[in-house]
């Protein structure tokens, strides 16, 4: 994209480099908001497919798992809201909405470590660090809790 359009920042030195190269790129001045919009998309996707061994597409055709895939966001959300992270207002929606522009059949990097037996996975990123949050800033995730859990015992077993 560039320089921020309202301010004209520019981070670094890089980035008429990156420009020479053709690598899109967006300047954002509050990069904590835009982390957690990533967070929330890749943590609840990750959760989700990793759980129920299906790929985005699949568990955005099932209204089961796209609920509970919802209200993961939603947990996430409701941590990030009493952080004071300044969020768009339909975060959840747009992130579940954004699956959509994957490729049919796209995996997560958590399933695809679950259900290789890898002895190290991202689940501890996106599931425990999910709850830790959740209980410092009294926000309750049972889902959260449930899917994690099973997911931890998953990949005891």
């Amino acid at each position: 994209m560039g320089p921020d359009s309202e301010t004209g920042y520019r981070p670094t030195p890089l980035l008429p480099i990156f420009e020479a190269a053709s690598i899109l790129y967006e300047v954002r001045q509050d990069a904590l908001s835009a982390i957690w919009e990533k967070y929330i998309f890749i943590a609840g996707y990750g959760l989700v497919s990793a759980r129920f061994n299906k790929p985005l597409d699949e568990i955005h055709g099932d209204e089961v798992l796209r609920n509970l895939l919802k209200t993961i966001m939603e947990e996430i959300h409701r941590i990030a809201l009493e952080k004071k992270i300044p969020l768009p207002e339909n975060i959840v929606d747009a992130s579940i909405q954004k699956a959509q522009l994957f490729p049919k059949g796209t995996q997560t990097s958590l399933q695809r470590d679950v259900y290789q037996n890898k002895k190290k996975t991202e689940l501890d990123l996106f599931g425990k660090a999910i709850l830790d949050q959740a209980e410092r800033f009294d926000v309750t995730t049972p889902i959260t809790r449930k899917i994690y859990g099973e997911l931890l015992d998953k990949i005891s077993n």
